[in-house]
């Protein structure tokens, strides 16, 4: 299995920005492993947006 991620950042008309985070899974064993631990992946990345969105927002 092979999995690559990208943390996108998108330009908003309004001056603000959008951050993208994508997680791509290619191989024979992306679909089991995607079924059995998607949710937990799924998790992980909103932790990690979550993360860079205090840091990057003022408080």
């Amino acid at each position: 299995m092979r999995s690559r991620g990208e943390h996108r950042v998108l330009p908003l008309p309004d001056g603000r920005s959008r951050v993208e985070l994508v997680l791509d899974q290619s191989g024979p064993l992306a679909g089991p492993i995607g079924f059995l631990y998607g949710d937990l992946v799924r998790r992980y990345l909103r932790l990690e947006a979550d993360g860079l969105r205090r840091r990057c927002e003022p408080s």
